[in-house]
C-alpha cells in the first residue's frame, strides 16, 4: 500500500507545484500578472475538472479487466479513454475559450483583464493534452503502476519553470512575453505529461501482452467487435460522471432531491445514507450549503452547518 501510495501522493503535489510556480515566476511582473494568472487558472480548472472527471471510471474498469488477466479488454478501455478525450476536449476548449472572450462583462481592471485573456487563450491549447494524459494516467493505475506518473510530473514541473524563466522574461534571445509565456509554459509542460505516460504505455505493453495472456486467449479469434461502440462508452461515461460529481462537486443524487436538499427538508436521502435537516427545518446540515429561501433572513447567524449522516 505505501509503494502504491506515495507515488499518487508525489503525483498530486507536482500537479499543485505547477500552479504555484507560475504564480511565483509572474510575481516579479507585478500584482496584475498574479491576478491574471490566478483569475484565467481558476476558469480554466472549473472547466476542465468535470471533464478530467469523466474519466475517473477508467480506474475501475481497467483494474476490474487487468485483475481478470483480460488485457485485451484493457486495450480497449484505453481507446475508449483515448476517444472520450479527444471528444470532449472540443466542447471544453470552446467553451474556454467563450469564457474568455466573455470577461470584459466581469467588471475585471483593464490591466488584469488585458493580460487575462491571451493567458486563457493560449492555455487553451493544452486541453487536448491534458484529457490524453488523464486516460493515460488512469489506465495505467488501474494496472497498479504508479511511479511513471510521478516522474512524469516531475519531468513537467522541469519544464514548466525553464520554459517560463525562458519565455516570461525573454532570456536565451527568446521573446518576452510575459503572462502569456507562462501559460505556453504550462502548454508544454501538458504535452510533455501526456508523451511520457504515452511512451510508458507503449514500452509496456510489449512484454506484458506475451507474459500476462494466456496461451489459449492469444490464440483465439477476438470476440469483441473493432471500433468503438456506443454501449461501452455510455458505461464509461456513467461511471465517471458519478465519480466526477461525488469526488470534486457533490455525493450522487436524483434531481428531485436537490431542491430538498437546498432547502431543507427534515430528511433526505444522499448515497443510500439519510441525512436529517434541521430541527426547525430551515437549513440542512451540509457543509458549504447556506438557507436559500428568500424568507431565511431572519435565520439566527445563517450559519453553515455540517453534515450529520446516520449510517
Amino acid at each position: 500500500m505505501f509503494t502504491l501510495a506515495v507515488p499518487v501522493v508525489m503525483a498530486e503535489l507536482g500537479w499543485m507545484t505547477m500552479g504555484l510556480v507560475d504564480t511565483l515566476m509572474v510575481g516579479r511582473l507585478g500584482p496584475e500578472a498574479i491576478g491574471a494568472v490566478g483569475i484565467g487558472s481558476s476558469l480554466f480548472m472549473g472547466v476542465c475538472i468535470f471533464a478530467m472527471g469523466l474519466l475517473l471510471g477508467l480506474d475501475t474498469l481497467v483494474s476490474h479487466a487487468f485483475g481478470a488477466g483480460r488485457i485485451d479488454e484493457c486495450h480497449r478501455w484505453l481507446a475508449y479513454g483515448v476517444a472520450l478525450s479527444l471528444l470532449l476536449s472540443i466542447p471544453v476548449t470552446i467553451l474556454v475559450l467563450i469564457l474568455s472572450a466573455a470577461l470584459g462583462r466581469w467588471g475585471l481592471h483593464p490591466t488584469v483583464l488585458a493580460l487575462t485573456q491571451p493567458y486563457l487563450d493560449v492555455l487553451a491549447w493544452s486541453i487536448p493534452p491534458l484529457l490524453l494524459y488523464a486516460s493515460f494516467r488512469r489506465y495505467l493505475q488501474g494496472m497498479g503502476v504508479v511511479r511513471p506518473v510521478m516522474i512524469a510530473l516531475v519531468l513537467a514541473n522541469l519544464l514548466n519553470a525553464f520554459v517560463n524563466w525562458l519565455l516570461i522574461f525573454g532570456h536565451w534571445g527568446a521573446p518576452a512575453m510575459g503572462v502569456r509565456g507562462s501559460a505556453w509554459g504550462t502548454v508544454v509542460a501538458r504535452v510533455v505529461m501526456a508523451a511520457v505516460l504515452l511512451a510508458v504505455i507503449v514500452y509496456r505493453e510489449r512484454s506484458l501482452v506475451a507474459s500476462r495472456l494466456p496461451s489459449r486467449q492469444r490464440n483465439r479469434p477476438n470476440s469483441h467487435p473493432r471500433g468503438i461502440s456506443i454501449e461501452p462508452m455510455h458505461r464509461l461515461l456513467a461511471l465517471g460522471c458519478r465519480l466526477a460529481q461525488g469526488y470534486y462537486y457533490y455525493a450522487p443524487m436524483p434531481p428531485d432531491q436537490i431542491t430538498g436538499l437546498l432547502r431543507g427538508s427534515p430528511t433526505f436521502t444522499i448515497a443510500g445514507h439519510e441525512v436529517a435537516g434541521d430541527e426547525d427545518r430551515r437549513l440542512p446540515r451540509v457543509l458549504g450549503v447556506p438557507d436559500l429561501r428568500p424568507d431565511a433572513a431572519g435565520y439566527p447567524d445563517r450559519d453553515v452547518r455540517r453534515a450529520e449522516c446516520r449510517l
